[in-house]
């Protein structure tokens, strides 16, 4: 009856206990696991309906959902026990209250805890296992289902994958392995899909001797195949010879890539580097612009909503829109400008972590003119608690 007059009141965090949701529940089917765009919003409740000990001075910084969900999915996967006296402590208090809220609160038929955590995949990947245990076998093997056709690859590459990783991973107390099946026709060429170079005459070399002795290898080996072998063309599917545009290489960061690029051009080879090109593309390097450029200009509203609504901060739209409504319902007097920006006095703001965020991000824009654009990005990940390495450097 709670869920019924909940759902009845638009409280979005309870659902109906309608029949068809229930026989999915009693059959056991149609469940799914409760990923991140359900649990953050359920802990942002907790956070500011729950009473805490330890968590309550802190509870309306930026990010405290995220920062409260890591940490309940790292007590899950290591399966401890909320109520353990040997682990007991007000941190783990507030915890475990969050965690009830979160079995009272979650969608009819969705997993959580432990349940939930072994089949998520995140963005930062997957869930580290024990050895000798996989998530999915507790859902039985006849449950499993291996998908391992490439359509990159061609066969002889796929052949030599499974040879290299099939041995280790079929191992005791690993997981096993799912071999790679190719979808793709062998190469015009019959020249074998990998092969291993030798690098020096075995004496010890340094570090950089031994790049620019790998660099010049390559450069000869690509200088050979160029001309010299069929492939088929992307486009017209027609055989044609290599060019120089088909070959790709390859290599870790760190690696002294200008090495490879001056071996290639002194054979007369031209080169395009690739690396980094990819990073204006990125969800966080997308957020640290917006930022910058709120920051810089506090008439651009753009940049300071896309900030607001991007993962670093996480404002729905509907929230978005009842804060902008919620400005301009006070009037020109307490506003001039009647809208949400950079430039909205804190006080006329009554979500928490948007009132929060806005205060720090008016301090940060009074420091424009007295400190250095690196330093000021650095206090504003400080103050944010902003998740990401951005002001770190590497030296390559």
């Amino acid at each position: 009856m709670r869920r019924v007059a909940a759902a009845r009141a638009g409280d979005q965090g309870r659902d109906i206990a309608t029949i068809p949701l229930l026989a999915a529940r009693l059959a056991g089917g149609f469940r799914r696991p409760a990923d991140r765009a359900t649990l953050v919003p359920l802990v942002s409740r907790a956070l500011a309906e729950l009473t805490f000990e330890e968590l309550e001075p802190v509870r309306t910084r930026p990010g405290m959902a995220r920062a409260v969900l890591a940490s309940l999915e790292r007590i899950w996967a290591a399966d401890v026990s909320f109520d353990d006296p040997r682990v007991a402590s007000p941190r783990l208090s507030d915890l475990a209250d969050i965690d009830a809220f979160l079995r009272e609160h979650l969608p009819t038929g969705a997993w959580w805890g432990t349940q939930a955590i072994d089949l998520r995949v995140s963005r930062r990947g997957y869930r580290q296992l024990q050895p000798g245990q996989t998530a999915i076998r507790r859902l039985g093997d006849d449950r499993i289902v291996q998908i391992g056709a490439n359509f990159r690859c061609q066969p002889g590459i796929i052949e030599y994958v499974n040879a290299a990783f099939q041995p280790v991973l079929d191992a005791d107390g690993q997981p096993s392995y799912g071999a790679l099946t190719a979808t793709r026709e062998g190469p015009l060429h019959r020249l074998p899909p990998a092969s291993q170079v030798t690098i020096g005459d075995g004496q010890k070399a340094s570090m950089a001797q031994q790049r620019d002795d790998e660099a010049a290898i390559v450069a000869q080996i690509c200088s050979q195949l160029i001309g010299a072998i069929e492939i088929e063309d992307e486009d017209t599917g027609k055989p044609r010879l290599l060019e120089a545009g088909d070959i790709a290489l390859l290599a870790p960061t760190g690696t002294d890539l200008w090495r490879y690029e001056r071996a290639l051009e002194s054979i007369g080879l031209a080169v395009a580097s690739q690396a980094g090109k990819a990073l204006l593309l990125q969800q966080e390097t997308q957020d640290i612009l917006a930022l910058l450029r709120t920051l810089a200009d506090s008439r651009d509203r753009v940049a300071f909503g896309a900030f607001m609504r991007g993962p670093m901060v996480g404002l729905a739209d509907e929230e978005l829109l009842d804060i902008a409504e919620e400005v301009y319902q006070a009037g020109p007097d307490a506003s001039p400008t009647r809208l949400f920006d950079i430039t909205t006095p804190p006080g006329l703001v009554s979500h928490r972590i948007a009132r929060s965020v806005l205060e720090i991000l008016q301090w940060l824009r009074a420091r424009v003119n007295v400190t250095t654009p690196s330093i000021l990005l650095a206090e504003a990940i400080e103050q944010l608690q902003l998740p990401c390495d951005a002001v770190g450097t590497r030296r390559q």
